[in-house]
């Protein structure tokens, strides 16, 4: 018989992400990021980033390195000239993946900066893109045009660049882009890119296991230039927007898309997707696990931060989803909507729909 536990086939894995420069060449308004003048004129030293690496082999045992996603990110990695040695170096320790989050605007220009981090097996690429309209893309402070993404799409396709390193899309949603999110995964498909997208093997709730494109869905963090920008940037929440979100993930469903909300998932009282909410099925997994794998406590150490910076409402402390569930960000919560999210979070009780876990 079947055993029942949609959480079994996946793998437990470690998070770390090593800061590689101060320098960005977008000023994203929703940037969680505070660029000073002090950070922005200097790259992190050589000699930091080298000795962090390094350091991984003292923080983890041999089996947990195996086990460990690498991050070189903040703010713009591929404007660091090192990072092609800092990628070998990783894989020379033996971490599992190493990934580069990125815009990828600099790769537009020089394709064959890729072409040298795969040669150093680089394993993914986390690429942030949010829009496909100028207007939209002026308003977020992203420059790069989108003529030069489509001439990319054909790049990777002729070069079968995805065939050699994963890649991965990250939307970041906020005000002013929500409304056309669904035009772009519209888009995303007619112009072939979906197809160039890794994919998860993902088993749902109801036991169903399939492999799917995988795309990321991170909500505005509400810190620095976000927080600075706060009502053109962050969500309300409100019915119309959830409305908005709901119709671009049942449309992911239907185009073989997995959409993956991290970190920033809205409420299951508000979203009702515990498949997609990277949080809820994280710490679930997590929990149901952490006897097997000792590494979950690395991961739990980054969601305690998490906790740290969050808040909720009263009304959470009688669901059972509640310790699933991370909620708002304390500097959120006076621009969400309160009266609808307290009736969504009151209807969601009566129905008791956390018995079903």
């Amino acid at each position: 018989m079947k055993e029942k536990n949609p959480w079994k086939s996946q793998k437990i894995y470690i998070n770390e992400i090593i800061r590689i420069n101060y320098k960005c060449n977008w000023k994203c308004k929703f940037c969680n990021v505070l660029k000073t003048n002090n950070y922005w004129e200097h790259d992190v030293s050589d000699k930091e980033v080298i000795y962090k690496i390094l350091s991984l082999t003292r923080k983890y045992s041999k089996d947990e390195i195996k086990n460990l996603i690498l991050s070189f990110s903040w703010w713009e990695p591929t404007l660091n000239k090192n990072l092609e040695t800092y990628i070998k170096l990783a894989k020379n320790i033996w971490v599992w993946i190493v990934e580069i989050q990125t815009n990828w605007s600099i790769l537009f220009k020089n394709k064959e900066l890729i072409n040298k981090y795969i040669e150093a097996w680089l394993d993914e690429i986390f690429l942030a893109q949010h829009s496909h309209l100028k207007e939209i893309n002026d308003k977020l402070g992203v420059y790069y045009n989108i003529d030069d993404f489509i001439e990319w799409i054909a790049y990777i396709k002729e070069n079968k660049i995805n065939k050699k390193v994963n890649i991965y899309l990250n939307i970041v949603v906020w005000k002013i882009n929500l409304a056309t999110l669904l035009d772009y995964i519209k888009f995303l498909i007619k112009k072939g890119f979906i197809d160039f997208i890794g994919k998860t093997r993902w088993v749902y709730e109801s036991w169903e296991e399939k492999e799917l494109h995988k795309i990321s869905f991170g909500l505005t963090q509400p810190n620095w230039y976000a927080q600075i920008n706060a009502k053109e940037v962050l969500l309300r929440f409100d019915e119309p927007e959830m409305k908005i979100l709901e119709e671009a993930i049942k449309y992911c469903e239907n185009n073989n898309i997995f959409p993956d909300f991290h970190f920033t998932s809205p409420p299951l009282c508000i979203l009702n997707y515990p498949d997609y909410n990277l949080e809820f099925s994280r710490l679930k997994k997590l929990e149901e696990n952490e006897k097997k794998w000792e590494v979950n406590k690395w991961n739990l150490e980054s969601y305690k931060y998490l906790w740290k910076e969050k808040t909720k409402y009263k009304e959470c402390e009688n669901c059972t989803y509640n310790k699933y569930c991370l909620w708002f960000y304390k500097n959120w919560v006076e621009h969400v909507w309160e009266n609808y999210v307290k009736g969504k979070i009151n209807t969601f009780l009566a129905k008791k729909r956390w018995n079903s876990l």
